[in-house]
Order: structure tokens, then sequence, then C-alpha cells
């Protein structure tokens, strides 16, 4: 039976494209730190080849007896005291993983980019296209990215692999053992908190996602691009959602520009004296506020068979999920519960 090694298999894609593997019958390898989460994977029967994407001996160790790569690994991180600290692990780490399967002559490479690399529309009657790449990041993290996956296009195409790279919306959904700056938004919303601002984004299931990146290995050719994603909604409707799905009145709370730049660099300047990453950054505003992440997905349905379900369905899972990590609020948690019952 073919053996794919996944990388990141601890992460919520990963996770979750490794559970999509074992439920297709399929043979996944789960490469995996030695410092990975261990709960992420507890109760899933799958065999583990512990390394580092930074490591080239540890992938090529790993790779043996495999023949595909599906490659989730990414350094999810909005903010470091140094940039570098975001951008190399990531660039390296693509490099790595592309130049260990060519030697282990691995030829069919299923990449994890975002749509971050696609980037945003200033205006919500413009979808982006797999055609468009983000020319302008502020964050690092999208910066890193953009950067990754033009580089695995690059040497994919230098290796002679078959390099197809996926670019999820905003992912939402079971088995993400870690609260993300993607479900940190849906969570505030959620226990009634937090605001929105101008603008939209596309939230799509991890389990639809995970679906995408098993058919990938099959299907599209050396150098395709797919946008996964659902529902292009504005926040405003995305936080009416959440307050459906949990039986609450909208707690919608809009703030304007120069109040979101206030706070972010007051969180940023706390960071830079505790360590800790800030809740909000000035890079994050000025990527973000005023801009739809809204996207054309007909080539991912058109070629991978990607059905992903309605945000609304996102949310509820979403949701569910959190009340099973117990995150949400006890304010929150009956009232939440009894709307799901429903």
């Amino acid at each position: 039976m073919e053996r794919i090694l996944v990388t990141g298999a601890s992460g919520h894609i990963g996770g979750n494209v490794v559970r999509e593997l074992l439920r297709q019958g399929r043979k996944p390898v789960a490469f995996v730190r030695s410092t990975s989460a261990p709960e992420s994977l507890a109760t899933v029967e799958v065999e583990r080849r512990v390394g580092d994407v930074r490591n080239p001996a540890s992938l090529e160790a790993a790779m043996r007896g495999c023949d595909a790569v599906i490659h989730c690994a990414a350094n999810f991180a909005v903010w470091a005291r140094r940039e570098e600290e975001i951008l190399r692990p990531t660039l390296e780490g693509a490099a790595n993983v592309l130049k260990a399967a060519s030697r282990a002559g691995i030829k069919r490479i299923v990449y994890t980019s975002s749509c971050v690399a696609v980037g945003f529309s200033s205006r919500p009657d413009a979808l982006r296209n797999e055609g468009d790449w983000n020319d302008t990041p502020h964050m690092a993290y999208y910066r890193a990215k953009t950067d990754a996956e033009r580089l695995a296009v690059a040497l994919g195409e230098e290796l002679r692999l078959e390099v197809v790279s996926l670019c999820p919306t905003l992912v939402l959904g079971a088995h993400d053992y870690r609260v993300t700056p993607s479900t940190r938004p849906i969570l505030d919303m959620a226990n009634g908190s937090g605001a929105t601002f101008e603008g939209g984004t596309s939230l799509v299931s991890v389990q639809d996602v995970a679906r995408a990146h098993v058919a990938a290995l099959t299907r599209g050719a050396a150098g395709d691009r797919f946008i996964l994603g659902g529902e292009n909604l504005t926040l405003k409707a995305i936080a009416a959602l959440v307050a459906e799905v949990t039986g609450r009145a909208s707690s919608h709370m809009s703030m304007p520009r120069w109040a979101f730049r206030t706070v972010a660099a007051l969180m940023e300047a706390g960071a830079a004296v505790t360590g800790k990453p800030p809740g909000l950054t000035r890079a994050a505003i000025d990527d973000l506020l005023g801009k739809y992440a809204w996207y054309d997905g007909s080539r991912a349905r058109t070629t991978l068979g990607f059905e992903p379900r309605s945000a609304r369905e996102v949310i509820r899972e979403t949701v569910a999920w959190f009340i099973e990590r117990g995150l949400l609020k006890p304010a929150v948690l009956a009232q939440a519960r009894a709307a799901l019952a429903a």
C-alpha cells in the first residue's frame, strides 16, 4: 500500500489529513517534532516518525519507504521579536522537504500554502483567484507563506517534482489543540467579546480541507494551485452567525482603524517587554482592515471535487469543538449547548 508522509501531522490541518487518510483506508506516516503536542494524535493509531523540517537528515530518514508527501508543517505565528524567527523556518522547511523528496525518489508533493499567499481585495466585488499573489504583505507570517509557496513552485520545477499547491482560507473545526490566530476571533465572538471591522473572509471546514489534500495526491498537474474556500462573508455576518449558533443576541461591535491601531501599538509595547505575542499587531491591521479575503474557488471544485460545507455548518462544528475543549465561558456554555442540540 502506498505510504504518504504528512509533515506537521500534529497541527490542525495535518492532524485532520492523517485522520482522513486513515478513513479512506490509506497509509499515512505522521512526521512530528519531539516537542509536538502529544494529545493531537493521542487516540490515532498511525506510524510516527520524529524529526524536524529544518533537519534534512531527519526528513530523509522519515521519507524512506514513502511514495508521496503532504507538507503541512508551518510556523503559524503572527509575531516574533525578530521577523526572521517566522520567515526562516517556513522557507527552510519548504526547501528541505522538496530536496529530501527528490533524493528519496518521491515525485508527488501536496504543498499546504494559504489564501494569504493569494492576497486580499479592497473591494467585495473583486474575487481573487489562483492567478493572484500577495505582493504587499505586512505581517511576517503572510510574507513567509507567500515566499515559501513561490519557492516550492520554483524548486519543484527545478527538481522535476509534481508539486500541487493548496491555499485554504480561514480553516476552522475539530482537532485544533491550541487557540491559533485563525480560531481566536471566532472564540472571542462565541464568548461575547472581541470586535470586528470592515472587511470579510471565507470560512472553510478543516475536514473539507483534509479531503482536498487527499484528492490532490492523484488529481491536479505539476504546478497546479487550488484555493480551498467556502462562503465569502463579511465579518459582521460571521459575528451574527456565531451568535445564532450559540443562541445569543449578536454582540457585533465595530471599531475604527485608529482605535485598532492604538490598541495594537499598546499590545506590541507590552510584548516587547514580556516576550509574549500580542493579541493584535499594526501589521495585521494594515493587512486586514478594509480587506476582503474573498475568492473564486471553482478550480478546486472542478478538479479536486471540492465541496465545502456551509458557513453555518463550519461554525457549528467549531463551536462544538470549543465546548469539547472547555473553551467557552460558563455564562455561554449552557446556552450554546442548547442551541446546538436544537
